[in-house]
């Protein structure tokens, strides 16, 4: 088994711009690091990066784990992070700003279709208040048959129990009963 330093200083190469791509990728995504982003925001990092790390261990170096790999990888973060970020910050806050704008511009429609409900819900809350009661009541009519039910204009407790009967009439003035019942 040879062991080539011009390969060795090309991996390590390689592995120093594997390391600058992720401190690229972390760069952009510190904008969404804010409240409840901040979790799901670095367990994406954290698992994209694992699977670029195993995939450049296994692929590029031909499935032999290199320590100085994984040196190279953090060493190019570091040298990103310390050297190229505070140059290139200005250009992620301003890419950032105008991404948040335009979300803000495909939000409107949402917002204002949000808003248009809400004001067809009061509108029917206020012309609809008693829709229950309403459809007891139609449920009510369709129980009973038109013949029980009362007759528009007359009014309530004009029933037949109420109405004078030749029975009553004559027990109110003292006269027989013409059915022969006498008072019973």
């Amino acid at each position: 088994m040879e062991n080539y330093v011009s390969a060795q200083l090309l991996l390590l190469g390689q592995a120093a711009l594997l390391g600058m791509l992720g401190g690229v990728v972390y760069d952009l995504l510190r904008p969404l690091r804010r409240g409840r982003l901040i979790h799901l925001t670095d367990a994406l990092f954290t698992g994209g990066g694992l699977v670029l790390m195993v995939w450049f261990l296994t692929a590029v170096s031909r499935g032999e784990a290199r320590l100085f790999l994984l040196l190279g990888a953090c060493g190019g973060a570091g040298l990103y992070f310390l050297l190229l970020a505070p140059l290139l910050r200005p250009l992620w806050d301003f890419w950032s700003a105008a991404a948040a704008a335009f979300g803000r511009l495909l939000a409107l429609p949402l917002h204002f279709g949000v808003k248009l409900a809400k004001k067809i819900g009061n509108f029917l809350k206020k012309h609809f208040l008693f829709w229950k009661k309403y459809a007891t009541m139609k449920q009510y009519r369709w129980e009973y048959p038109p013949s029980t039910r009362r007759r528009k204009g007359e009014r309530y407790g004009t029933e037949e129990k109420h109405k004078k009967t030749p029975e009553r009439s004559a027990g109110r003035t003292g006269a027989a009963d013409p059915a022969g019942r006498d008072g019973l």
